[in-house]
């Protein structure tokens, strides 16, 4: 099996929901709902949204999502009338339903990695993780990474920058060259516990 290594200008953008902006995805776990029933149409998906205004998100129902800024930002992200500051490397969980908008202010545009998945079958987490030295093995619930400064090399002896994306093919093992910073998004099943324990 081999581990892909993406550069975000592979991906092509498509509409978001709402229309008000781009995503580019990177994979998307096929659903096992079937019938009038089918959810989201998709079990987890996860993509690099084009953050080129500020506009509110779409509303995706019975969706669970993770907002990661990949870029230097900051942007400012208001949930139900509550507004942060978000920096990069800083995952942001909120609910589909939720009344969600981005401001970008003088960052100008930015990209986001963005974790959906169908709450009734799995759950999502993004955790961000310092690379340096020895081998780091991921965990196999793994489904994207991407790699927020500095480097790191594959398995195979390939490297993965700054800006780069990673969707592993089983587990994943990386080495991190000096202040290597990585954003890993985990899909567990539903049942099986969520993916931030």
């Amino acid at each position: 099996m081999t581990h892909r290594i993406i550069h975000p200008q592979q991906l092509s953008p498509v509409p978001w929901a709402n229309g008000l902006g781009t995503t580019r995805e990177i994979a998307t776990g096929v659903s096992a709902l079937r019938g009038a029933d089918q959810g989201p149409g998709f079990r987890w998906r996860i993509s690099l949204a084009d953050l080129t205004q500020s506009s509110p998100f779409s509303r995706l129902a019975g969706v669970d999502r993770v907002f990661t800024l990949v870029t230097p930002g900051p942007v400012r992200l208001t949930v139900h009338g509550q507004a942060r500051r978000v920096d990069p490397g800083v995952p942001v969980s909120f609910a589909g339903e939720d009344d969600v908008a981005v401001e970008l202010g003088s960052a100008g545009p930015q990209q986001a990695l963005n974790l959906m998945v169908d709450r009734s079958q799995a759950r999502g987490a993004v955790h961000v993780r310092q690379l340096e030295g020895a081998p780091a093995e991921l965990p196999g619930e793994t489904v994207g990474v991407a790699v927020l400064s500095g480097a790191v090399t594959l398995p195979d002896g390939r490297l993965a920058e700054r800006g780069h994306l990673i969707r592993p093919e089983g587990r994943l093992r990386l080495v991190g060259r000096p202040r290597a910073v990585v954003a890993c998004a985990e899909v567990s099943p539903a049942g099986a516990g969520s993916a931030e324990d």
